[in-house]
C-alpha cells in the first residue's frame, strides 16, 4: 500500500516534532530550533534587506551543518542503480531533525511546526492554531482579563438565580 503525500509529510512532521520534544536543553536542538525559527521569519518577511539578511543567517546555519557532514555514494554495478547517504558528525537525530526541516521547507509546511505556550513542540494542521492541545488553549483563554471579568459576571449571575 503506497503512502500518500500528506500522509508521508505528516509523518516527517510528527519525527521532528517528537525530536524537538524529547530533546531538552542540547546544543543540536538550540541549533535545528534556531534554523527552523530562521526559515520561518524567512518566508514571512517582505522587505528584500531583512530577507537577505536572513538568508545570510540560514545560509551560515547549513555552512555548520556542512563542515560535519559525511557523504558517502553506493554503486550497485550489475544494476547501476545508485544511492547516496549521508551521515551527521555530531548526532544522527539531529541529522534526521534537519532532514524532517528540509522536507517541510520544500512543502511549504515550516511554518505549521510551533511552540507552544507550554513548551511542547507541536505541528498546527491549520492556520488558525497556536495551542498543543485543548487543555493548553483552555488555560490561556481563563488566563485573559476578559474571560475573568465575564466568568466573575456569570458566577454573580448564577449564586443569585440559585442560592
Amino acid at each position: 500500500m503506497q503512502m500518500t503525500k500528506r500522509h508521508s509529510t505528516v509523518n516527517t512532521a510528527q519525527n521532528l516534532i517528537v525530536w524537538l520534544n524529547a530533546t531538552k536543553g542540547t546544543p543540536g536542538k538550540s541549533r535545528v530550533v534556531a534554523l527552523l525559527q530562521a526559515v520561518q521569519q524567512l518566508r514571512a518577511e517582505r522587505e528584500p534587506k531583512r530577507r537577505h539578511k536572513l538568508l545570510l543567517e540560514i545560509f551560515d546555519r547549513f555552512a555548520w551543518y556542512q563542515s560535519r557532514l559525511r557523504l558517502g555514494m553506493t554503486i550497485d554495478p550489475r544494476s547501476e542503480n545508485w544511492t547516496v547517504h549521508w551521515k551527521m558528525g555530531q548526532s544522527v537525530a539531529e541529522g534526521d531533525a534537519l532532514n524532517a526541516l528540509l522536507k517541510l521547507h520544500d512543502e511549504n509546511l515550516e511554518q505549521k511546526v510551533r511552540q507552544c505556550r507550554c513548551g511542547r513542540w507541536f505541528f498546527a494542521r491549520s492556520g488558525k492554531h497556536n495551542f498543543c492541545s485543548r487543555k493548553c488553549q483552555l488555560k490561556a483563554t481563563r488566563s485573559t482579563a476578559a474571560w475573568k471579568k465575564k466568568n466573575r459576571e456569570h458566577q454573580r449571575a448564577y449564586r443569585k438565580r440559585n442560592f
